[in-house]
């Protein structure tokens, strides 16, 4: 029985041959920048680019690796933590993610003992048109919610409220 080998590399995948078969297998990468510049058309390839003999260009592989090359999948971006998100989805997370009610958010503001500092902590919550995830009283309330609300907590409800 024949080893399957990569006969080609074109930007539709790789063409792997297996005996009288012909397999493409997407691309577990991105092409080079360098090669992305090169106009394409579906009778040209990486290795004839780079290669007037493609057949020294292919490389003999055993099915394990083929069967890796098809079951790569990229890893999944990590998300961004948005700057800000609008009290809207700040309540309707806040809610769903952690159970808290406006009512707890007060609870904690009302527990803040300079009485000016208390009331500018009260403006600030119900007149934000936006909620920024660098807000010093956000960080501050977080950590004396009952539980405590982590920092990871508060970047996945950012992340979460955006999508809203």
């Amino acid at each position: 029985m024949s080893q399957p080998f990569i006969r080609d590399v074109t930007p539709s995948g790789i063409v792997v041959q297996h005996g009288d078969t012909f397999i493409v297998a997407p691309l577990p990468f991105e092409l080079p920048e360098v090669h992305s510049q090169f106009n394409y058309n579906d009778e040209t390839s990486v290795c004839s680019w780079l290669n007037e003999d493609e057949s020294a260009d292919s490389e003999v592989i055993t099915e394990e690796q083929l069967d890796d090359a098809l079951a790569y999948e990229p890893p999944a971006p990590t998300p961004t933590v948005p700057e800000e998100i609008t009290p809207r989805q700040f309540g309707i997370i806040a809610y769903s993610v952690l159970g808290l009610k406006e009512s707890d958010i007060l609870a904690v503001i009302a527990m803040i003992p300079d009485a000016t500092q208390r009331e500018l902590a009260q403006i600030d919550y119900k007149k934000a048109s936006t909620f920024r995830r660098d807000w010093p009283l956000l960080n501050s309330m977080a950590a004396q919610m009952k539980p405590a609300v982590t920092s990871e907590q508060l970047d996945q409800m950012w992340i979460a409220g955006s999508k809203l």
